[in-house]
């Protein structure tokens, strides 16, 4: 929920604000752009995954 919270408004909402006012692309550039969003979201949920730092044991032994 973090990763997802920090993306959308520190990557997405800044790249589709800067992609419509400065840039004045077309719509359909700037969803491919806020989508991108999705692609770094990707990568850091990876990295977490292969670090294996979500495992929690549940079971006492």
């Amino acid at each position: 929920m973090i990763v997802d919270i920090i993306s959308i408004w520190f990557v997405g909402v800044p790249l589709s604000f800067i992609s419509v006012l400065f840039f004045k692309l077309p719509i359909h550039y700037v969803i491919a752009i806020v989508f991108s969003e999705e692609l770094i979201k990707a990568i850091v949920v990876i990295n977490r995954y292969r670090s294996k730092k979500w495992l929690n044991n549940l079971i006492m032994n």
